[in-house]
This record gives C-alpha cells, sequence and structure tokens, in this order.
C-alpha cells in the first residue's frame, strides 16, 4: 500500500506534480502580494512550503497542532495523514472513502469553503470592534459595518443561485482590513473545526477504517445530545459524531495526559465549531435536514451541548458575540441562524 500523501499525487491529483498548493496558484498570490505587501513573508513560506501532511502550508500547521493535542493509536493516525487543498469552489470538505491501497487518511479541503468563512469572519471581525470605535469617536463605523453585511449580502445571494459555488468578485468581496491578524485569525478558527470534523469522521471509522474514538463520544454524551442522536440515520448520526469528536480534539480531551482543557483550546473549539454553523446556516436553510447532514440549526445546538461538557468552562463571551451576528445576518441576508435560535 501507499501512504495517503502518494496517493493523492499518483491517483487524484498527478498533474499537480507533488507540489504545493500556493505554487500551483502563484499568480493569485502575487496578485494579492500586491494589495497585501505586509503579508510577503507569509506568501514565501507558502510558496517554499514542502508537502508532508498537506500541500497548504496552513493546513499542515493545523494538523501538526491536532497532532500535538493527542497520542497513542490516534497520533499514529493523524501522523498518516494527508490534508489536500483543492481549487474546488463548492463550499464543503470531505474524508475519502478507504480503498483498501491507501496506508493512512485522506481529506479533501476546498478552497471555497475556506474563501466563504473569510469572508464571514471579516464581518464578524467588524461587528465586535463596531462598539469601541463608536467609543473612540469613529460614529461612522456602524454604517461601514451595515455596507459590509450588505455586499456580502450580495455575495451570498448569488452563491445561492449557483449552488453554492463560491465566487468572490471586486463588487462585493469584503476586503481584509489592515489589521488582517484577527480577520485572519478568526478564520483560522474555522479552518480547525472543519479539518477536525472531518479527520474526526476517519477516526470514527466513517469511511472504512477502524473506529478508535467513539469512547470518548460515548462517555461525554449529554442527555439531550444523546436523544437527538438517537434519533437520527445513520448518516446524519455520524455527522453529529464528527462535530462532537472535532470539538473534543480541538480542546485537547483526547490526550491521555490532559485533565482540565486550556481557556486557549476551549476558545478555539468554541469559535471555531459555532462560527462554521454559522456559515453553513447562511448558506444552506438553517432548518432543513438534507440525506447525509442534519439541519444547520440542529448541528448548531448539539455543538453546544458538546462545549457545554468542557468541565467548567462556559463560552459566555463567545455565545454573546455568536448570537450578535446571527442578529445582524438575519437582518442582512433574511435568512440564517438568527431565525431559529432562541436568544
Amino acid at each position: 500500500m501507499i501512504s495517503a500523501r502518494e496517493y493523492y499525487y499518483s491517483k487524484v491529483a498527478p498533474n499537480e506534480l507533488g507540489v504545493n498548493y500556493h505554487t500551483l496558484r502563484r499568480q493569485g498570490l502575487e496578485y494579492a502580494l500586491s494589495e497585501h505587501p505586509e503579508l510577503e513573508s507569509s506568501y514565501r513560506r507558502a510558496l517554499n512550503h514542502v508537502p508532508t501532511l498537506s500541500n497548504d502550508l496552513l493546513l499542515e500547521e493545523l494538523t501538526r497542532e491536532l497532532i500535538e493535542r493527542t497520542d497513542g493509536v490516534v497520533r499514529e493516525r493523524l501522523e498518516r495523514i494527508f490534508v489536500a487543498k483543492r481549487a474546488t469552489l463548492l463550499a464543503n470538505a470531505g474524508a475519502y472513502i478507504q480503498s483498501g491501497e491507501i496506508e493512512g487518511d485522506l481529506v479533501f479541503f476546498n478552497v471555497g469553503l475556506s474563501d466563504a468563512a473569510l469572508q464571514y469572519a471579516i464581518l464578524f471581525r467588524g461587528m465586535i470592534s463596531v462598539k469601541q470605535a463608536i467609543r473612540q469617536g469613529n460614529l461612522a463605523a456602524a454604517s461601514d459595518l451595515l455596507e459590509d453585511a450588505k455586499r456580502l449580502a450580495s455575495a451570498q445571494g448569488r452563491w445561492r443561485i449557483s449552488g453554492d459555488v463560491i465566487q468572490l468578485t471586486d463588487d462585493d468581496a469584503l476586503q481584509i482590513p489592515e489589521d488582517s491578524g484577527i480577520a485572519v485569525g478568526i478564520a483560522t478558527m474555522t479552518d480547525r473545526f472543519i479539518l477536525s470534523h472531518e479527520i474526526a469522521h476517519h477516526l470514527l471509522g466513517h469511511t472504512g477504517g477502524i473506529d478508535h474514538t467513539s469512547h470518548f463520544i460515548e462517555r461525554s454524551l449529554t442527555t439531550d445530545a444523546q436523544a437527538r442522536r438517537d434519533k437520527a440515520p445513520r448518516r446524519r448520526r455520524e455527522e453529529y459524531d464528527a462535530d462532537w469528536l472535532a470539538i473534543l480534539i480541538l480542546a485537547g480531551i483526547t490526550h491521555s495526559s490532559v485533565t482540565k482543557v486550556s481557556d486557549v483550546f476551549a476558545n478555539q473549539a468554541a469559535l471555531g465549531s459555532l462560527l462554521t454553523l454559522t456559515v453553513i446556516g447562511q448558506i444552506s436553510n438553517p432548518s432543513i435536514s438534507s440525506g447525509s447532514h442534519p439541519s444547520p440549526f440542529d448541528r448548531y445546538s448539539h455543538c453546544l451541548e458538546a462545549l457545554s461538557t468542557l468541565q467548567t468552562y462556559q463560552p459566555v463571551a463567545i455565545l454573546r458575540d455568536i448570537r450578535n451576528f446571527h442578529r445582524l445576518l438575519y437582518r442582512t441576508q433574511g435568512v440564517g441562524l438568527g431565525a431559529s435560535i432562541d436568544e
């Protein structure tokens, strides 16, 4: 058998010739660099990245972070993974079903979902900074935020018409602010959760491998989460479980030496999961389940239950900001979790 990395480059994308995602799209990077020269060092690092766990530098670094949060056989599984960033503009990701010829797990991470998450992260960052800006005398901050919300609403409307293809244009794409690190950092939270969710499918045996992690879920499920899970058909139950395990991985609970969840890890799990489900709730109908996935609203509720099990941690500030974000999105787009979640 060959490794997941070798399988990707030889069977799935032989045209990529083993090079990284950024080099293949160098022209786009050069254009972005002309707009944001302060990010030059990051772009150069990305171009020089040698694919090991991922063809994308950020996803490689995030995967290494997750490896450090677990141990034993779970860590061994993660050390053999390959996360392939794809230029596909659809707003989804996926765990590759085992074919029997791969030693390791393969995850597909479509750029469309990352692009959508970054747009919402920019708006979220703008929302949480409005109060401080107004206190400092910037009375135009609220109107600027509303204008950005309307621009994103316009883009979101186009994405729905195109079948959730995330196309960004100069007319309605939100621009990365000058203090780009905050917005990019928020978007990275969603990347962590999406990556952990797809990895969880592999670790739970949903893709044909061995289930090494369901015991983590079984010993932490709340009564409400258990009832929601038990009523769901198998494929939807798998999505609930992957969400739950993703939060546990992000929180570091899958490492045997962890006795107390750090606030940093808990915040990453909370903001990453809740903002990701917020974005999905804008892209698809928030209250309707598909054949394979629970509704975004039910998944959001399930993630809240998982977060409530992180010992004494309660993300009060994050929950407040996310709920305010739901209100903003619902008022400007007329859809989303703001229509369903009990405020």
